[in-house]
């Protein structure tokens, strides 16, 4: 800060716009403020001096307004102020005090002007004048103050999981105003690059101040993934107009968001069973996960034991079918011993969802032998005797009416008197 005087005798008149000239106007002070000071040449018989300084931070202002010496009576002093919130002295005397006159100051950036007069109080056009250059302080902020961003991702999980992002910016200089603006990048541009695959999600949100120093953007709206791997957030801090503050951007890498593949369920439903030979199948559906596609192995086995050690399978009964509105057929396995079998059906899974298989015990399948053949005993109707036939010696017998005929042989029945 310059300081400078003016004296002048009393029996020399000065015209009422003058101002005497000061030394430099101000200096730069640390961390970007500007601070202006200088000095006040008072138009009196006697010497007065006053100043003006002010200096402004990231974390705070403050304007101070001060006489050297005390101010005659035939002189007014007026402060002026352009600062949000201070107010002005108008045509105050100070002739028998001097020291500090006005003071203020404050923790957030501001903008303004605050200047000092002393004029003639028998002249009112001196009061419209402005006042001399180093006779005032301009406050502006900084041209750049610190501010940090940190954001807060939802977690991820299986395919067709919703996700989000919050942010919080802090400052040194009051609550950061503005926006921020969050991306969302798919696992095919891990790096966010804007030479990469496009945002999937964008949003701009509002910040809104949570505590002195810090500003929270709440969270963005959600999104539902669709791929398999690790999406990235990304966010940026936007000041608002006038704000001390500069763009402050989260890194990619920060916000990873890990997705699986989703676990689809499966239910079967095995054929019927019968007598031997036949043919069986097995049908099954595969559901939940995000939208299943692929396909559905059948395979039949001959006991639990085999199924759970895959070994020994029914041979020709493996088939594989593709799945169509989630559902899938086997082929025909077809058998020829009785026993109880037991179906196996595996689903493949695909790019979002995680291939399963049903279990071995669950779809048991069983099938019988046939009963035995042949005549076992006669009964002719009209006489009660159930003969049963012991020998056919050549040829066939034929049944007519209950009677019996030897064609080229010979029946010898073994009578049993019915009771």
């Amino acid at each position: 800060m310059t300081r400078g005087d003016a004296r002048h005798s009393s029996g020399r008149k000065t015209s009422i716009g003058r101002r005497l000239r000061v030394g430099a106007a101000g200096t730069i002070a640390a961390g970007g403020a500007i601070l202006l000071g200088g000095a006040v040449g008072v138009i009196t018989a006697s010497a007065h001096s006053g100043s003006v300084t002010g200096s402004e931070t990231c974390t705070g202002w403050s304007v101070s307004v001060d006489l050297a010496h005390n101010v005659t009576t035939d002189r007014n002093v007026d402060v002026i102020t352009t600062i949000p919130g201070t107010t002005s002295i108008e045509d105050q005397h100070f002739d028998s005090s001097y020291g500090n006159i006005w003071k203020a100051s404050g923790s957030s950036p501001v903008s303004g002007t605050v200047s000092l007069r002393i004029d003639r109080a028998d002249d009112a056009t001196q009061e419209s004048g402005p006042p001399s250059a180093g006779y005032s302080v301009t406050l502006s902020p900084p041209s750049q103050c610190v501010s940090d961003i940190s954001t807060d991702a939802s977690a991820g999980g299986p395919v067709g999981t919703t996700i989000h992002d919050s942010a919080t910016v802090s400052g040194t200089a009051g609550s950061p105003a503005g926006t921020v603006l969050f991306k969302l990048f798919p696992p095919s541009n891990a790096s966010c690059n804007g030479d990469g695959a496009a945002a999937v999600y964008t949003a701009t949100v509002a910040l809104t101040s949570v505590a002195p120093g810090k500003s929270k953007a709440v969270e963005t709206g959600s999104f539902t993934t669709t791929a398999v791997g690790t999406y990235h957030w990304w966010a940026t801090y936007r000041p608002a107009a006038g704000s001390p503050y500069t763009d402050t951007t989260s890194t990619c890498d920060l916000e990873p968001v890990t997705i699986s593949k989703a676990a689809p369920s499966i239910a079967t439903t095995a054929g019927a069973g019968g007598v031997v030979p036949i043919n069986v199948t097995d049908s099954a559906t595969v559901s939940g996960g995000s939208n299943p596609t692929g396909t559905v192995t059948f395979t039949l086995y001959p006991s639990v034991a085999d199924c759970n050690a895959g070994t020994n399978a029914v041979t020709g009964s493996t088939s594989t079918a593709t799945l169509s509105a989630a559902k899938a057929m086997s082929g025909a396995a077809h058998l020829t011993t009785a026993g109880t079998y037991q179906w196996i059906a595996k689903y493949s899974g695909d790019a979002n969802n995680a291939g399963l298989s049903s279990k071995c015990g669950d779809e048991p399948v069983t099938t019988t032998s046939g009963g035995g053949g042949g005549v076992q005993a006669i009964t002719t109707p009209s006489t009660g005797v159930t003969d049963s036939l012991t020998s056919v010696r050549v040829g066939g017998f034929l049944l007519l009416g209950g009677l019996g005929a030897a064609l080229a042989g010979v029946l010898v029945p073994r009578r049993r008197r019915s009771q």
